[in-house]
């Protein structure tokens, strides 16, 4: 019994000096996070390659816009923007014009959180060859921004630009902090999944299947197929005629003549019979060679006509 005992009491000063080590680091880290969180931004504007505003508070975009009108040889990457909005709508309210910022601002819609953030100006550093990015954020949620941006994008030197405020109320500062701890300890990556970066271009254009390299042509797929052409015409050979259009070797007689065959009897022939005319019977009259329609049969090919 006395060595159970002995036992308990080493167990219960070994997880009360666990945990005041534990709060002693946590004390300390957050020492460390009141001081990061505070560091007032550079007096001189720096001068970057990129500047990354990555949205979430107050005046964090009218700042990047006012950064990126002060370089105009600075790209912009607008970082967790909602859905619908764009440029014009973003300088709209931050009182400027867009057309300072047009060729040269990304507006990125795919971000949910930091992390998300950090992948989505990593994308947008690499695909531009951008190697210096002025970070633009709040001073409480700088040091996350900051560590999620060097595990994204080891290899750009990153300059911090905090914005007010650079601290929050105790229950919000606390919450970044263990935010920031999450993240340290590489938690954040089990947080919310999100679409990877796409290319703002657009998908390309691609081939039609079955080996044919042609593209389709707009508007041209109900003539033969899916965009194909129309086949071309066999030498020789006239087109086959349509319903609004009598065929080529029809003469124009034809054309011209009535649907009712004329009898070519003169009438001084008739009879002078007093016989009624209803009694006797009508002899068919042979319709006049020269007024019989002459089209020829449609499956025979048409023959050019001579000249």
């Amino acid at each position: 019994m006395r060595r159970v005992s002995m036992l308990r009491n080493s167990l219960r000063r070994s997880v009360t000096l666990l945990t005041l080590a534990a709060l002693l680091v946590l004390g300390a880290g957050y020492a460390w996070y009141l001081d990061a969180s505070g560091r007032p931004r550079p007096a001189a504007t720096p001068e970057t390659m990129g500047i990354a505003v990555l949205t979430g508070g107050p005046d964090r975009v009218e700042t990047g816009l006012r950064l990126a009108a002060q370089h105009r040889a600075a790209r912009l990457i607008i970082s967790g923007a909602g859905a619908s909005t764009d440029l014009a709508a973003l300088t709209r309210e931050a009182g400027m014009e867009p057309f300072a910022f047009l060729g040269r601002t990304t507006v990125g819609r795919d971000a949910r959180s930091t992390r998300g953030n950090a992948r989505e100006v990593a994308a947008w550093a690499l695909a531009g060859d951008i190697r210096s990015i002025t970070v633009v954020t709040a001073g409480f949620h700088m040091p996350r921004a900051l560590l999620e941006l060097r595990r994204a994008l080891p290899v750009a030197e990153l300059v911090p630009y905090a914005v007010e405020p650079h601290r929050a109320r105790l229950p919000a500062m606390l919450r970044e902090y263990f935010k920031l701890v999450g993240a340290w300890m590489g938690l954040s990556a089990y947080g919310s999944t999100e679409p990877a970066p796409l290319d703002e271009e657009g998908p390309a254009i691609q081939p039609p299947e079955d080996g044919d390299d042609t593209p389709a042509v707009p508007g041209m797929e109900g003539a033969s197929g899916a965009g194909a052409p129309a086949p071309p015409a066999v030498p020789g050979t006239l087109p086959a005629p349509t319903s609004s259009m009598p065929p080529p070797s029809t003469p124009a007689s034809s054309i011209l003549a009535p649907s009712t065959p004329v009898p070519s009897t003169p009438a001084s022939s008739a009879p002078t019979s007093s016989t009624p005319a209803a009694s006797a019977p009508a002899s068919p009259t042979p319709a006049s060679p020269a007024l019989a329609p002459s089209a020829p049969a449609l499956s025979a090919p048409l023959s050019e006509p001579s000249r």
